[in-house]
């Protein structure tokens, strides 16, 4: 299988890291599953239609995050499996999925910038983003729309000669644009909502470093404060965020804490942590902090990343909680109690619609908790 040489690499490098190094939790847990989730990929392979393509360039890109790069056997390991999985490949992929343009760039951009990218090789990727990598039009931006732009924005920085460029930044302005007029994200399912967590701000870091490039469009930036907050409403005293809209099933029981439902990920936390650990940052909301804790506490125990293996995804989303968490905010718990109706800007900003009603009877972890989805983006309040 050509993932070989990467998950050979990526576990060696791992059982090389020494067991005393200074880590907050969130590092620990990083180092412990990374294996894990190497191991149940390379035995059950996912993406097959695809040729492994967005699962090896998330593979690539966790690693790349999760270590240092030293050379030697990951250096060949990562340069074979690009070369291997996505540059041979020119003749026959017309169009990358927007799984792929992200996590591939963004380790090309790694490497590249570290001197470690043979040069024949970055103008062969290249030729390959040029073809492949396709803005798109959206009327309402979801989480596919956002991890294109999100790569697309990159790659127009990675390859700056590409003739591409312009509709690269396009893409990214018009997803970023319409995120504002809205100041929320459109969609209603925590599946996608915790990849929308993490592209949201992948998207408006990469814009405001790039703004000199893209000055010829009328770029701003605008407040998620409120967003952040109506999720962290939703996070029930045990930890965990309920399976509604398109993040379970009708058909087959559904858990918090095991994969009954036919999604496997009716509690996806990680992505809501990263999210959540930003915005405490970025806001400095303590209480954001708090619920970030309360999920990963719950989610790494009782619904660990790497025993599913699309968990490579949500693991190369997770590492940027790395970057983005403030261990000198203190978290703070919000307190919530009794009932609230939750609310939520929509049609771009234009009417306030009725979201969730929520019923609590305590601030403790066993105390009873419901969730009531009435969201509807016809019938505004």
């Amino acid at each position: 299988m050509a993932v070989t040489a990467l998950t050979m690499s990526f576990l060696m490098v791992l059982s090389n890291i020494s067991a005393a190094s200074s880590m907050g939790e969130y590092e620990a847990y990083i180092q412990k599953t990374g294996p894990e989730i190497v191991k149940l990929y390379c035995t059950k392979p996912y993406d097959q239609g695809h040729q492994h393509v967005n699962a090896e360039c998330a593979l690539l890109q966790t690693l790349l995050l999760t270590m240092n790069v030293t050379g030697g056997p990951f250096l060949d390991g990562a340069i074979n499996s690009i070369k291997t999985i996505i540059v041979d490949q020119i003749n026959t992929t017309n169009s990358a999925d927007f799984f792929t343009i992200f996590p591939l760039t963004y380790s090309v951009d790694m490497l590249n910038d570290k001197k470690l990218l043979p040069v024949s090789l970055f103008q062969d990727l290249q030729v390959f983003a040029d073809k492949t990598f396709e803005s798109t039009t959206t009327m309402a931006p979801n989480n596919q729309d956002l991890q294109r732009a999100a790569g697309l924005l990159l790659a127009a920085r990675t390859f700056p000669t590409s003739s591409k460029v312009k509709d690269w930044t396009n893409d990214a302005v018009n997803v970023w644009t319409m995120l504002c007029e809205n100041q929320d994200i459109t969609e209603n399912a925590p599946n996608y909502n915790r990849i929308d967590f993490v592209y949201l701000w992948i998207l408006r870091d990469e814009l405001f470093r790039a703004k000199d490039s893209v000055k010829h469009f009328s770029l701003k930036d605008c407040s998620f404060l409120n967003m952040f907050r109506r999720f962290r409403n939703q996070v029930s005293p045990a930890g965990v965020i309920a399976a509604y809209g398109d993040s379970g099933s009708s058909n087959s029981q559904i858990s918090a804490f095991t994969n009954t439902s036919n999604w496997a990920w009716n509690n996806p936390w990680a992505g809501f942590v990263v999210g959540f650990e930003r915005a405490a940052k970025e806001y400095n909301d303590a209480t954001l902090r708090y619920v970030a804790l309360k999920m990963f506490q719950t989610g790494s125990t009782r619904q660990p990343l790497g025993v599913g293996y699309s968990d490579v995804s949500d693991m190369m989303r997770f590492c940027f909680v790395t970057f983005w968490r403030d261990y000198d905010l203190t978290p703070e718990n919000p307190g919530l109690t009794g009932g609230e109706l939750l609310v939520r800007t929509d049609n771009f900003g234009k009417r306030q619609s009725q979201d969730k009603i929520i019923l609590r009877g305590g601030i403790g972890g066993n105390s009873p908790y419901l969730l009531s989805d009435i969201y509807s983006d016809v019938l505004p309040i």
